[in-house]
């Protein structure tokens, strides 16, 4: 403590605080001339920048990982170096493969090439394009496979349940159905489909469409045309009504009569479509239950409805019959 309150005394005096401001000016004027002497001077520093590779050969599939990074060797003067180090927005480097000859080995194409070929390219993206020495690695290597395809059918992994009274008018609609996967030839034969996420909707009561991801191949070497698929739900509200349609034989060689000779049919139908349904778009036949005409009785069957509607129940199910000469 004592040591302290002697260091603050000295600054107590104007004469003490007068010598403090000419020490400070002295001490940066010196700071500021070392400065500007070392910044004048050459320096040779690395600089890492991220690197995108563009323009690959379309027909093959790239299987090794080329460099993510590469490091420039940059020479200046400190004060360029400086000032561009703080300047410069170290975007990555975009490197155009374009025109980059593939030679085969064994069962692989392989790419070697020195990165002093890009060395324009890279000078003028950095921002160093006087300064640039050289690049590490001095030497890209680029093996692919050849690329194959295959067309697999889309396997939907939907479930879904209608509010009351609504139904799904048709089929659930999916586009693409199918599509296609690229990749190395050894692995996309293992392929038979692709599935989609899993989506669950509860009590729909209109039309849904929606957009649904496809499931990862889990390969960076299996890659689907596309990562998702459109569902279209179509939904419409129904209403549900009867009808009496008599009841028809199956049997030309054979005359019976039917106990009942109509049956009634409970359908559903959408509120759009009620209006439309008749009695002669229906078709109901008495037909045996086993093989051949035999004694009891005929199970009645729809054998045409609209399509636009769903039957739910036929009552009777089942008829008595006889033989009429």
């Amino acid at each position: 403590m004592e040591i302290l309150n002697g260091f603050f005394n000295l600054f107590r005096s104007a004469k003490s605080r007068n010598n403090l401001y000419v020490f400070l000016i002295c001490f940066f004027i010196s700071f500021f001339t070392w400065l500007s002497i070392k910044l004048s001077e050459d320096y040779t520093t690395k600089i890492k920048y991220s690197v995108v590779y563009r323009n690959l050969p379309v027909d093959k599939i790239l299987i090794n990982q080329p460099p993510e990074e590469i490091s420039l060797n940059v020479k200046g003067k400190g004060i360029d170096l400086f000032s561009s180090f703080f300047t410069n927005k170290r975007r990555p480097i975009i490197i155009d493969m374009n025109n980059i000859i593939t030679e085969k080995e064994n069962e692989t194409f392989v790419s070697r090439v020195s990165t002093m070929r890009f060395l324009n390219q890279i000078g003028r993206q950095s921002g160093y394009y006087d300064n640039l020495v050289d690049v590490s690695p001095d030497t890209l290597v680029f093996v692919y496979d050849k690329m194959s395809f295959k067309k697999v059918p889309v396997k939907l992994n939907i479930e879904y349940s209608m509010q009351k009274q609504y139904w799904v008018d048709g089929d659930v609609r999916y586009y693409p159905d199918s599509i296609t996967i690229h990749g190395i030839l050894s692995l996309i034969n293992n392929y038979t489909q692709i599935e989609t996420s899993s989506v669950k909707l509860d009590k729909i009561n209109s039309t849904i469409s929606l957009k649904v991801p496809l499931k990862s191949t889990g390969s960076e070497f299996v890659i689907p045309e596309t990562d998702s698929i459109r569902i279209v739900i179509p939904v419409k509200k129904y209403t549900e009504s009867t009808i009496i349609i008599p009841v028809g034989n199956v049997f030309n060689d054979k005359k019976i009569k039917t106990f009942p000779q109509k049956v009634e049919i409970t359908y559903r139908v959408s509120l759009d479509n009620y209006k439309k349904v008749k009695s002669k778009m229906f078709t109901v036949v008495a037909d045996s239950i086993g093989n051949g005409l035999v004694e009891g009785k005929l199970i009645v069957k729809v054998k045409n409805a609209p399509d636009f509607i769903e039957v739910t129940r036929v009552f009777p199910e089942e008829v008595e019959y006889i033989f009429l000469r």
